[in-house]
């Protein structure tokens, strides 16, 4: 399994990535906007008090999400996550390279989680180090899960996307975080007015706001000191 741990961050950073409500610009689109918007592309970086703790690009293409996350440490992580026309992943590859290590080397970890099943219930995991034998793991999780990566923010953005697709003013999204050992969140999502959404993990509620494409624009969490920000196309 892919054996990166962000002890600090793994309870809370699914909603600092949606934490961006501090920042208002006054460019919020009407939920129907938000939901017609095309997000191909974005830079991002999760800065912690003293050091980054971050930095993440990203594509999205037809049927497809592609991304490379770099953690201030210099770990790098590849994502490709297959999305499904009802905007669910249903698969997510990714590949982990120890820092300092050749751009071109083979990465020391490779992990692919897919989900089987008409209800998606069932999860199946595969991964492979450089050394040891490959371990495969079957977890049943609740139907319709979606898989993902901490600190990823193009992943958490397709978790919108499927929260939008999924329609009405509220629902719970299941979603299995693959960090360490696989671990189901349930994930609270209540559209409000102005293009604006709140989003419950355990106790804890955030606001999270868009920017006029739909796309998460910046956020940040005063008690953890960290603070998200989308890096403007040059």
């Amino acid at each position: 399994m892919l054996r990166l741990r962000l002890p600090r961050l793994a309870s809370r950073l699914l909603l600092v990535l949606a934490a961006a409500c501090g920042r208002s610009d006054g460019r919020r689109a009407a939920p129907a906007l938000a939901a017609r918007a095309t997000d191909s592309t974005g830079t991002f970086v999760v800065l912690g008090r003293d050091d980054t703790i971050a930095v993440e690009r990203y594509a999205r293409t037809s049927g497809r999400v592609l991304g490379t996350i770099v953690h201030g440490d210099g770990t790098r992580i590849q994502y490709e996550a297959r999305v499904a026309p009802d905007e669910a992943i249903t698969r997510l590859e990714l590949w982990l390279w120890r820092p300092g290590v050749p751009l071109d080397s083979r990465p020391a970890q490779h992990s692919i989680t897919e989900l089987h099943g008409p209800a998606r219930d069932s999860l199946v995991r595969v991964d492979r180090d450089s050394v040891g034998p490959t371990r495969i793991r079957r977890l049943l999780v609740a139907p319709g899960s979606q898989p993902y990566l901490l600190p990823s923010v193009g992943l958490a953005q397709q978790a919108l996307r499927r929260a939008r697709a999924l329609g009405g003013d509220s629902l719970t999204l299941p979603v299995v975080v693959l960090n360490g050992s696989a671990s189901p969140q349930r994930v609270r999502i209540r559209w409000l007015p102005r293009d604006s959404v709140e989003i419950g993990v355990g106790g804890t509620h955030v606001r999270l706001g868009l920017d006029a494409q739909g796309g998460i624009r910046a956020g940040m969490d005063p008690a953890l000191g960290i603070t998200l920000q989308r890096v403007p196309p040059r």
